[in-house]
This record gives structure tokens, sequence and C-alpha cells, in this order.
């Protein structure tokens, strides 16, 4: 059997045993990944024209504070 960890809302690392076995990441479908056990969502550094990705907390902080910079020097 083998496990699997999920972060949960809490921030906190869980592990869940699976039943199955031979998980890829073509059988767990476009926009996440699986590493070392971790599955987790395929994210991108930065907001880009046509990426269906989403961004990182980082590139929405990036992005948020030039728009109050533009918003203060107005």
């Amino acid at each position: 059997m083998d496990i699997l960890k999920i972060k949960g809302a809490d921030g906190q690392w869980h592990t869940v045993p699976v039943l199955s076995t031979g998980v890829s990441i073509d059988s767990i479908g476009e926009g996440l990944k699986l590493v070392e056990g971790v599955l987790s969502v395929d994210a991108a550094d930065q907001a880009i024209p046509n990426n269906p990705k989403p961004i990182t907390s980082g590139a929405v902080f990036a992005l948020v504070g030039d728009i109050e910079q533009a918003l203060a020097a107005l």
C-alpha cells in the first residue's frame, strides 16, 4: 500500500493510504502534479497571457503590489 501526503486546510501534512498502485501524472489529470508522493497544484510563478495554470500567491502579491503603487500615484 502506498502513502499519499496531503496538506490540509489547517496547514498540517496528513498521510492517506492509497489502495491502488500505479498512480501517475497521466492518471491524475491536467493542472495537478505528484512529486515524491505529494499531490499539488501545478501553478505558474507569474501571470502569462493564455496560460491556463493558476498563479502562485507570490505572483498575486507581486501583481497587487504593482496595482497599489499605480493607484497611489494617481
